[in-house]
């Protein structure tokens, strides 16, 4: 496989994800093979993280809450995020 298909396999993952799809049990083993590797760590990182172009002010006092439309939503998130974590 390229890098860059790997890239727009886990584009579409995160795509799926974020509008509460989850995750297909196909490719469940595919995400966790990538994710061994930490540039597609970092990679899925950064699109799950929807707030990283957002910049605080010093009158932002605090950052509001995510809010999750259906439970679906977080079982994709609760696949995804142990997978994104190095364990040494």
């Amino acid at each position: 496989m390229f890098h860059s298909e790997n890239q727009q396999f886990l584009k579409e993952v995160v795509a799926s994800v974020l509008e509460g799809q989850g995750i297909s049990w196909l490719k469940m083993g595919r995400v966790k093979k990538l994710l061994e590797d930490e540039n597609y760590r970092n990679f899925m990182i950064s699109r799950l993280n929807k707030n990283l172009d957002k910049k605080l002010t010093d009158d932002d006092t605090h950052i509001d809450d995510v809010v999750s439309a259906n439970g679906t939503d977080n079982q994709g998130m609760t696949f995804l995020i142990p997978h994104t974590i190095l364990i040494i």
